[in-house]
């Protein structure tokens, strides 16, 4: 039986130039992002799968303000919609593990040489580094 709960919490580092998404995403399909900080701005953009159906969102393409994403930022909540025609979407679930979430709540920290795994309660599913 799959369960539904709201937001999956991962912790990334500070300032990241690329966050991948591994989350069970159908392959080469189009998807729209958006992330909503503390403050409730949202920012959005699209982006597609690759091949494995990994989602990369390239921080410097995002339109996303330089600097936004670090320490001090609070959780952001990342959602999903896959472009299923030009004006039509569909709310998109995360599926980690035996569980569909419907957001990601990102924390980022600076990075450390103590910032690993454990600082998540569950395995990290979402990536983040350099292209």
């Amino acid at each position: 039986m799959i369960c539904q709960a709201a937001c999956f919490e991962t912790v990334l580092p500070s300032c990241p130039d690329l966050i991948v998404l591994n989350v069970g995403l159908e392959a080469a399909t189009a998807y729209r992002w958006e992330i909503t900080t503390r403050h409730n701005i949202t920012y959005n953009g699209e982006a597609t799968t690759d091949a494995e159906g990994l989602l990369k969102i390239d921080i410097a393409d995002s339109g996303l303000p330089a600097g936004l994403l670090n320490e001090f930022a609070g959780n952001c909540e990342l959602q999903l919609w896959e472009l299923q025609s030009e004006t039509e979407v569909a709310a998109v679930l995360f599926s980690i593990g035996d569980v569909d979430y419907q957001c990601l709540s990102l924390q980022f920290k600076k990075y450390s040489p103590q910032l690993t795994q454990a600082d998540t309660e569950a395995p990290v599913y979402v990536l983040s580094g350099e292209g």
